[in-house]
């Protein structure tokens, strides 16, 4: 399983979740970075950035065979999961009826989000060979509000950053190399005998 295939789980694993708010659905959607966003509806978006700690020390990096005489090698990658809930000052519900404080409204989602990652992305993380960086155990939110000078409305900005260790690996064989052409065939089996004390010698001929 790739990389990719584990940030697109991670992502709709998000997108799965149920952002119902006081019985009302504040239609929330959820994109991964670069995948476009809504100023009108309150949204989450994700994104993976490259971290700049150090990699996850270990004794050795041959970590099993590859092919033949050549090793695999690899080590636990750091990446920085970043997860963006932004809300308007104020949100309706799908009828227009009633008024949902904003604040209020991405601490919610925020909220959701983290408990979602707290119970379930162990799991997930487990099916790709990932996990937590366990220097940064629980995932906490931070309150990253601002005023939005051009819209003159408060943009509240509640975000979750998690480490994730995430397997990178490699080997050195070479391109093109078959590991059965490297290994001799048996084309016949003798056994000799050569004195009268039932001394014998086993020869075996190989095909090259």
């Amino acid at each position: 399983m790739s990389i990719t295939e584990l940030r697109k789980a991670l992502v709709e694993d998000i997108k799965g979740l149920d952002f119902t708010y006081q019985t009302l659905d504040p239609q929330v959607k959820v994109y991964r970075h670069g995948e476009g966003f809504s100023m009108v509806n309150p949204y989450v978006m994700i994104q993976f950035l490259p971290s700049n700690r150090k990699r996850f020390q270990s004794v050795g990096d041959i970590i099993g065979k590859a092919k033949g005489d050549y090793y695999r090698y690899g080590y636990a990658r750091v990446e920085l999961c970043s997860i963006h809930c932004y809300c308007q000052e104020e949100h309706k519900n799908a009828l227009k009826t009633i008024t949902i404080n904003g604040r209020e409204l991405c601490e919610f989602i925020s909220g959701k989000c983290q408990e979602r990652i707290l119970k379930y992305w162990e799991n997930i993380l487990f099916d790709y060979n990932a996990g937590f960086d366990r220097k940064d155990t629980i995932p906490n939110i931070k309150d990253l509000s601002y005023y939005d000078e051009i819209s003159e409305t408060q943009i509240y900005n509640y975000d979750i950053d998690v480490y994730l260790r995430i397997p990178f690996t490699w080997d050195k064989v070479p391109e093109g190399y078959d590991e059965t052409g490297d290994l001799a065939k048996i084309a016949s089996l003798e056994v000799e005998e050569l004195n009268s004390n039932k001394t014998k010698q086993i020869i075996v001929r190989y095909e090259e």
